[in-house]
């Protein structure tokens, strides 16, 4: 599996998230389907080897800070799949191309369903479209 590094992307994990990583993986796989400017498909991400606080290297940070990213490290270890070792969720992309919809509860519920009933596998799930047959295997990054 092709992966980028998630301290890497820390810049926008501050900016959005208000938590940097220690350390990581995260893979990303979309596919869509365009027909008359409306847009289906789904996007599926996979997080592995996550670390989040790191005390020696968070120490200097302010208290609430530190113990939000404890909060988050501890939720992402209860979301790790048991038999993947991977936090992953996915969600459906729908909707008029210039405004496609995504459900925040959806990927909520993915989240969990990964890591209590059933993996989601990296890779691509099933063909979108009529010229799915030539889509590229590669995960965007």
């Amino acid at each position: 599996m092709n992966a980028a590094s998630l301290p890497a992307i820390n810049d926008l994990l501050r900016a959005y998230g208000r938590f940097d990583v220690q350390s990581g993986n995260v893979s990303i796989y979309s596919q869509a389907s365009v027909k008359q400017a409306t847009i289906s498909g789904y996007i599926k991400t996979l997080f592995s080897d996550v670390v989040v606080y790191n005390h020696h290297k968070d120490k200097k940070k302010p208290l609430l800070n530190q113990g939000y990213e404890l909060m988050i490290g501890g939720a992402a270890k209860i979301l790790k799949n048991r038999s993947t070792q991977q936090i992953a969720t996915q969600v459906s992309l729908s909707g008029k191309l210039d405004s496609p919809t995504m459900s925040t509860w959806a990927a909520l519920g993915k989240l969990i369903s990964n890591a209590f009933i059933k993996a989601i596998e990296p890779g691509f799930d099933h063909a979108i479209g009529r010229n799915s047959s030539t889509a590229s295997e590669q995960p965007a990054r």
